[in-house]
């Protein structure tokens, strides 16, 4: 199993170690044609590094899925069939070429751990606010410049990364307010003079 040590920290911060433990020692697929021999036994596909422009929809068919890498593709948009995933925990689909996220993603009640982070989206849906259980948000380097009031319903946040992200001071105070009890991470508002 190939997991970067950043990514095996965030995910053990965000699972409870009982299921951190079990998604450690599941057998990782790294295809789809692999993993289309077994589909009901799909806790955990691996598809980062595949060029991929689109999610292939044979992915939606893996409906036991926990874990779902897609980082550092070319892929455009999530379509709706990932509200299919309702057992997803964990989704990272950094790096890609992303610039919204579907509102269907607020189907994924069970989901701790969302990586949006270095893609080029503008603004979060409302439906974020139905992901209970999520403990960690990275959505750094991104274009957010809209944030809904529904982030308050994020009770089990913990982390929220939003760094690189050109944030007014007055959003930054308002985001502290929705989240009192989630370490955000911002950068530093730049006070520049021309």
């Amino acid at each position: 199993i190939i997991l970067s040590i950043g990514n095996i920290t965030m995910l053990a911060q965000a699972l409870k170690p009982a299921d951190s433990v079990l998604l450690i020692n599941t057998p990782t697929y790294t295809s789809i044609e692999e993993a289309l021999k077994n589909p009901q036994d799909v806790l955990k596909l691996d598809l980062r590094r595949h060029k991929l422009k689109n999610i292939p929809p044979e992915v939606f068919t893996f409906t036991n899925l926990k874990y779902l890498e897609l980082s550092k593709n070319k892929i455009t948009e999530i379509p709706g069939d990932i509200q299919k995933l309702t057992q997803l925990e964990y989704l990272n689909i950094s790096e890609n070429k992303l610039i919204n996220l579907t509102p269907e993603i607020g189907k994924l009640t069970k989901l701790k751990y969302l990586n949006i982070g270095e893609n080029e989206i503008y603004g979060l849906p409302p439906e974020i606010g139905n992901l209970q259980d999520l403990t960690l948000l990275d959505a750094w380097s991104n274009n957010l410049s809209t944030f809904p009031n529904e982030l308050k319903q994020l009770k089990s946040l913990k982390q929220f990364d939003l760094r690189y992200i050109n944030i007014p001071d007055k959003d930054k105070k308002r985001l502290k307010e929705l989240l009192p009890n989630t370490k955000i991470f911002f950068t530093n508002s730049c006070s520049c003079q021309n």
